[in-house]
């Protein structure tokens, strides 16, 4: 098994008018795992803000191939009833070693 490190930041533009940052990482290999947060259907991962810190992929060392993650930075603002979403994409090639 190899870990790589994700350098992946994400802030608010402006967080005194902002609920929580949900991030959603998609692409993720069913033979891999993030060190943080919960594992959906289809490769998907939730997050939080502060679980982007020290962020690991886990692979098996025998893949030499790349991958692409698909990322999404999720805000939501307003009263509890009246939410509305904010997305950003960032699209990620990670290297597998080999």
């Amino acid at each position: 098994m190899r870990s790589i490190a994700l350098d992946i930041g994400a802030a608010l533009g402006a967080p005194q008018d902002a609920g929580p940052l949900l991030i959603r990482i998609s692409g993720v290999p069913q033979d891999a795992a993030l060190s943080a947060g919960i594992k959906g259907a289809n490769g998907v991962w939730l997050l939080s803000q502060e679980e982007l810190v020290g962020l690991t992929l886990t692979r098996a060392a025998d893949h030499g191939s790349e991958l692409e993650l698909r990322v999404r930075a999720i805000a939501f603002e307003g009263e509890t009833s009246g939410y509305t979403r904010v997305m950003q994409k960032l699209k990620l090639t990670v290297p597998i070693i080999q």
